[in-house]
C-alpha cells in the first residue's frame, strides 16, 4: 500500500530546495524499508533496512559510517544507533551523547527531540537532553523549532518554538 509514508516497494519523495529526490525502495542500492531524514542543506540522509546510513551529495548517495535505527538532520545530524544510543555527528564520526531512544528529530539550532523506549519526550539544549512533558510514539521538529508529536493514545501535539514546556 504506497498511500502509507515508508511503505516497502514505494518510491519516496523527498524535497530538496526546488527538487525533488525519488528514492527507489525496492531492489536499489538502498534497498526496502528506507528511513528519510529531514534536509540540511539540500543533502538527504537516509537508513535502509539493514540500518546502512547514506547521505545525498547532490548526484548520488554515499555509505556513511555507523548503524542506525532513525536519523535526523538539521544543522546537526542525529541518529538513534542500533544500540539505541543516541550519536551526533562530528566532522567525520559519530559522538555519543548519553541517552538511548527509540526516534530522533533534527530541531532549530543543533537541537534534537528524542522518545525513548518508555515513551518520554527529551530535547537537546546545548549540553544535554532535558525531559519534555507528554508521552510520544514518535516526534518530528523542523528548523524554525516547532516540534510535532504523535501521542501515545494516538493524538497529536505540537510544542512551538517559544512555549517548550520545561
Amino acid at each position: 500500500n504506497c498511500s502509507r509514508p515508508v511503505a516497502r516497494g514505494c518510491p519516496i519523495a523527498v524535497a530538496a530546495g526546488t527538487q525533488t529526490l525519488t528514492l527507489a525502495v525496492g531492489p536499489a542500492l538502498l534497498g526496502p524499508g528506507v528511513l528519510v531524514g529531514d534536509l540540511s542543506l539540500g543533502a538527504a540522509w537516509v537508513v535502509n533496512r539493514s540500518n546502512e546510513i547514506y547521505q545525498w551529495d547532490g548526484n548520488r548517495f554515499i555509505a556513511r559510517s555507523g548503524t542506525a535505527l532513525d536519523i535526523g538532520a538539521g544543522s546537526d545530524v542525529w541518529i538513534i544507533g542500533t544500540d539505541n544510543q543516541i550519536y551526533r555527528r562530528g566532522p567525520k564520526e559519530w559522538t555519543p551523547l548519553g541517552g538511548s531512544g527509540v526516534r530522533i528529530s533534527a530541531g532549530a539550532e543543533g537541537t534534537a527531540w528524542v522518545v525513548n523506549q518508555r515513551g518520554e519526550i527529551f530535547r537537546w539544549e546545548s549540553d544535554g537532553f532535558r525531559r519534555v512533558g507528554g508521552a510520544a510514539i514518535d516526534i518530528g521538529a523542523n528548523a524554525t523549532g516547532d516540534a510535532w508529536m504523535i501521542g501515545t493514545r494516538g493524538g497529536g501535539r505540537g510544542f512551538r518554538r517559544g512555549a517548550v514546556p520545561r
